[in-house]
């Protein structure tokens, strides 16, 4: 009998297999933790533009222009205060690994006379809890805003700051000979 000087690979596939489940274990770890700061990020948007809504409406109650609305200190604290409450409202922090700030409030005016701009942006931590393994990060920090803007209807007199025109208070009228027209009455 003749005996050839092969190696001995028993145990090989052990080996591999215990290497590729650590890869894949990773691998599975920085996906779940990828998608946990997608949430975060999608729930950040919807904070954002509930913060900004909340502040456009908001400004509606006070009385002024652009410029006025803007300067008066008043009104500026009372859109930040419903912009933190509505967006921290709207922003799913029942798990322990989101966390928010504020990182933008501003009330601007448009270039066309009336136009408040409001921007409200707010920035999160999402904890990283299987990425570590691979000594990643311990948070993936994401970002978002939004803008929200609240005009003064023309001729309708500085008190009046209308977010949206209600479907029912629009009334379209036979055209006259060649440009046709819309007619809006005021809500009852």
């Amino acid at each position: 009998m003749i005996r050839r000087n092969e190696p001995d690979e028993r145990g090989a596939t052990a080996v591999l297999v215990a290497i590729l489940a650590v890869v894949l274990i990773g691998i599975s770890g920085f996906t779940i933790d990828l998608g946990a700061a997608y949430v975060s990020k999608r729930n950040l948007q919807k904070a954002a533009d509930a913060g900004a809504l909340a502040a456009a409406q908001e400004l509606t109650q006070f009385r002024g222009t652009c410029a006025q609305v803007r300067a008066n200190p008043t009104a500026v604290q009372a859109a930040h205060t419903a912009a933190e409450r509505i967006g921290e409202l709207n922003y799913d922090e029942t798990k322990d690994q989101y966390d928010s700030t504020e990182f933008e409030f501003d009330i601007d005016c448009d270039r066309t006379p009336g136009v408040l701009i409001v921007q409200y942006g707010l920035e999160g931590d999402t904890d990283n809890s299987f990425s570590t393994i691979l000594e990643a990060e311990d948070t993936i920090t994401t970002s978002r805003r939004a803008e929200a803007t609240v005009d003064v209807a023309p001729g309708a007199g500085e008190s009046v700051r209308p977010l949206a025109l209600c479907s029912a208070q629009v009334q379209v009228v036979p055209p006259p000979a060649t440009f046709p027209f819309v007619r809006i009455d005021s809500p009852k």
